[in-house]
């Protein structure tokens, strides 16, 4: 059996990484086949608000829908920043999901930027997401 982490605790987390035909805080909009099969992987990091220093986990499970794209993230639960971010979701202080996006195509339409084709670089936990419909769904503890 493969340990997650050295005391073999971590978190599940589930919601929309990222919504479709909506416009965010930014005036982004981000486009229906915008993601292929190929712009993720398990690989990518979950961090917490875009900062490469605040390493929280990895990508389990994508999934594009008619919505958006939905995942599952494994949380790391070692390290004391881990283990906060973890209690403000479990709080409601830490609320959803953002993307670090690569942008392959995109139209600007009247200043709100349409994108039309993305890699994903990494998802973020954050308090206040600026898709608001990128909420977490789900998230809880397990012990291996």
């Amino acid at each position: 059996m493969q340990h997650i982490n050295e005391k073999n605790t971590y978190a599940v987390v589930a919601g929309y990484a990222s919504t479709f035909n909506n416009i965010d805080k930014s005036s982004h909009v981000i486009l229906p086949r915008a993601f292929t099969i190929q712009n993720f992987s398990t690989g990518v990091p979950i961090l917490f608000q875009h900062n490469s220093n605040s390493y929280l986990g990895n990508l389990l499970h994508a999934v594009v829908d008619l919505n958006g794209l939905y995942i599952e993230a494994a949380l790391f639960l070692d390290t004391k920043l881990q283990r906060s971010v973890f209690n403000l979701i479990k709080d409601n202080k830490v609320k959803g999901f953002s993307v670090g996006l690569q942008i392959d195509r995109a139209k600007n339409k009247m200043g709100i930027l349409n994108i039309e084709s993305a890699k994903l670089l990494e998802v973020s936990l954050t308090p206040n997401p600026v898709n608001i419909y990128c909420h977490i769904d789900f998230c809880e503890e397990f012990y291996m």
